[in-house]
């Protein structure tokens, strides 16, 4: 009789052990638990899906226009009459969803804010006409326009590939030319 219920017993004690559930401790902030590891909803990361996946772009990027503008002008253009304009930034701030961020950019050759999936990094750069006039008053006048596609490489950096058209009026045919600015998390 001692051996049966000591055999009884072993049968309960394994049986308790194994119907006990792995995800009991377990707290999946925005996921799932399954046999003890956390399935991450979408957006999300981590060990306890307690990371969003969109929070490692944000920051303020900053890129270098210069290249642009030799790309145009082969030495024509006299940079310093735009000094205050060669350094672009982008914003990235948290978008409308948890797969969206928000980029913001108010550069002379990239003036738009859009929202971008993070599963698909490429956008589009919407037209940007800037016009600028020679602060000395010598009457010299330039127009820049630029559009293309931009493309989120990594959480430290965004590159645009832009083409750029500048019209000087006293000449009617525009110069235009590509160049590619990569902007980096500063």
């Amino acid at each position: 009789m001692k051996k049966t219920l000591n055999f009884l017993f072993a049968i309960l004690a394994l049986s308790f052990i194994a119907c006990s559930d792995p995800c009991d401790d377990v707290n999946c902030n925005n996921g799932t638990c399954d046999d003890g590891t956390c399935i991450c909803d979408a957006g999300y990361d981590g060990a306890l899906c307690d990371a969003e996946i969109r929070a490692q772009y944000y920051g303020t990027f900053e890129g270098n226009l210069a290249p642009c503008l030799e790309a145009l002008g082969g030495g024509m253009i006299d940079t310093t009459m735009l000094s205050d304009f060669l350094t672009g930034t982008l914003v990235v701030s948290p978008g409308p969803t948890i797969m969206e961020i928000n980029l913001a950019s108010a550069s002379a050759f990239a003036n738009f804010n859009q929202d971008v999936n993070i599963d698909s990094p490429t956008f589009n750069i919407p037209e940007t006409v800037t016009e600028f006039e020679d602060p000395t008053g010598s009457g010299f006048e330039l127009n820049i326009t630029a559009s293309g596609i931009g493309v989120i490489q990594d959480e430290n950096n965004i590159s645009m590939n832009l083409i750029i058209s500048i019209s000087i009026p006293i000449i009617p045919i525009p110069i235009t030319s590509n160049c590619e600015i990569i902007f980096t998390k500063v």
